[in-house]
């Protein structure tokens, strides 16, 4: 058995699937993988895919009941699986190179870590971006199992975002992390992913999953205790890009759901650090990144802003 548990989410992923098996199969380590396809009620039959793939990894299907959206498919692989050690891959993305999970590996293990965030490189169809240090995406993560586990870490029933409350769960519970300068993962382009499809449409409506997902963040870390000074900055931060949101599109909705998030703010504003120094930063990088016609008939204030929301 391998100690490091992949954990794929796979819904109709028939297209995709092989070429991201076979970066794992050509990892420079990858007889110490367990693979695991937690296929989320597909249409499509992995059968011979999973039967060629397995003269080459320790690789194994989970059949899911009813379609539940990669978080709970994610968690389900977690639940199913044991090593010490779990990295995720979307059934559309690769490992970027064959020395990709040993370099990461020897990283979280040398220094007992819990976390190591490597650089994920995004795929378009004419342009490659790179992705440093980034606390939002599933890409280029392993994390130590102990650490999730103790934490009481699981991803929720979000269709959208549900990887970057993941990401906040674990670091509003003060991960030893280490980020290191070297790709590991590529984020291949797919026209058809929801991601893709109708792209102003879903990130519109993926502010609102951002806002939810981040108050649920939130409530975590005040239920489980988390360090106070984490939760003051991070709800600061994410009032910050609600601020940012909301004087670009002049939506009110954006208004009532932040009522939480600003009252564990307020909560927690005692613990915050150069707090003024962060509103007037976030202030004015709202202002010079959006035209005269978007910005919100004023040049709000954030204080403004908050007080806009309400009790």
């Amino acid at each position: 058995m391998g100690i490091i548990d992949i954990i794929i989410p796979t819904y109709n992923a028939q297209k995709t699937l092989e070429r991201t098996l076979f970066s794992i199969s050509y990892q420079t380590i990858s007889d110490q993988l367990n693979v695991y396809i937690v296929n989320d009620k597909s249409d499509d039959d992995y059968t011979d895919i999973i039967n060629f793939f397995s003269m080459f990894l320790n690789i194994k299907e989970i059949k899911l009941e009813k379609n539940v959206g990669p978080g709970l498919a994610r968690e389900e692989g977690i639940k199913n699986s044991n090593s010490k050690y779990i990295m995720f891959i979307d059934s559309d993305d690769m490992f970027a190179s064959p020395k990709s999970i040993e370099i990461i590996y020897k990283e979280i293990e040398k220094n007992d870590l819990d976390v190591v965030i490597g650089k994920f490189v995004e795929c378009r169809e004419n342009d490659f971006i790179h992705h440093d240090n980034d606390e939002i995406w599933l890409h280029g993560k392993i994390y130590r199992r102990e650490f999730i586990e103790q934490n009481n870490i699981h991803f929720n029933s979000s269709r959208a975002n549900e990887d970057n409350y993941f990401n906040q769960c674990v670091m509003l519970s003060d991960p030893r992390k280490k980020y290191i300068d070297y790709p590991i993962y590529f984020w291949m382009y797919n026209e058809n992913s929801i991601t893709r499809k109708n792209d102003f449409e879903y990130s519109y409506k993926g502010l609102f999953g951002y806002i939810s997902n981040m108050n649920e963040a939130l409530l975590f870390a005040v239920k489980n205790n988390k360090n106070k000074v984490n939760i003051g900055n991070f709800s600061l931060a994410v009032l910050c890009a609600i601020y940012y949101y909301y004087i670009e599109y002049n939506d009110q909705e954006f208004l009532k759901c932040s009522k939480s998030i600003k009252r564990i703010y307020l909560d927690h504003r005692e613990y915050i650090n150069n707090e003024e120094n962060i509103k007037k930063t976030q202030y004015d990088f709202a202002i010079s990144n959006l035209t005269p016609e978007n910005i919100n008939g004023s040049t709000l204030t954030f204080d403004e802003f908050l007080e806009s929301i309400g009790d």
